[in-house]
């Protein structure tokens, strides 16, 4: 293949790739147009997280509990951290498995993060904004609390002393964590500025 054609065929392929990145971007506003307004129109709107993602994760600290389990029986004092660290992991995940208590509630009011233990909520005007990020090797959603966000908790005071203005979410809930980002960031603008038309 000649320098040209090859050239050709990068463009060719950079121009389809262009394309279709378009083209899933305004099936995302499409889906997130919907969703929205599912919400306001129905009053919330819960999403679970996907048992196949903790099912892996359950098998894997299964194995390394079993792991730690065999480092006990051969006298190894480090296989209790390997035993609690792990299967205290493993319970976790089994839980979300089978779908117990993990999911998020988005309102037109704000949204509650549902753990194992604690339940959190928020209103829209205590967020600031949402942004797509890390943790660790998990994509999710990230947010910052807005300056005049006033935690209720004992935890959430310390945590704003501490300059800690910055969470994410736990999960991602079945969705893409950019999908869930401007789900998220849609919702809060369009409540708000609704709240706003009805005041002025």
């Amino acid at each position: 293949m000649s320098m040209s054609n090859a050239k050709l065929a990068l463009y060719i392929t950079f121009y389809f790739f262009i394309r279709m990145s378009e083209t899933a971007s305004r099936l995302n506003h499409a889906e997130v147009d919907l969703l929205v307004e599912e919400i306001i129109r129905n009053g919330s709107l819960t999403l679970k997280t996907r048992s196949l993602k903790y099912l892996v994760l359950l098998l894997l600290t299964l194995g390394v509990t079993a792991f730690g389990i065999i480092l006990l029986l051969e006298g190894i004092l480090f296989g209790w951290v390997v035993v609690g660290f792990f299967g205290f992991g493993a319970c976790i995940a089994a839980f979300a498995v089978c779908g117990y208590r993990f999911h998020l509630v988005l309102t037109p009011e704000g949204f509650t993060m549902q753990t194992l233990i604690l339940t959190y909520s928020y209103k829209w005007k205590d967020i600031e904004q949402f942004k797509t990020g890390w943790n660790y090797f998990i994509k999710t959603v990230w947010f910052k609390f807005s300056d005049s966000y006033e935690s209720t908790s004992i935890l959430g005071k310390v945590g704003r002393a501490l300059s800690f203005d910055i969470r994410n979410l736990p999960d991602t809930y079945g969705m893409k964590a950019e999908t869930l980002t401007e789900l998220m960031n849609t919702l809060r603008e369009r409540t708000l500025h609704s709240g706003e038309r009805k005041f002025c």
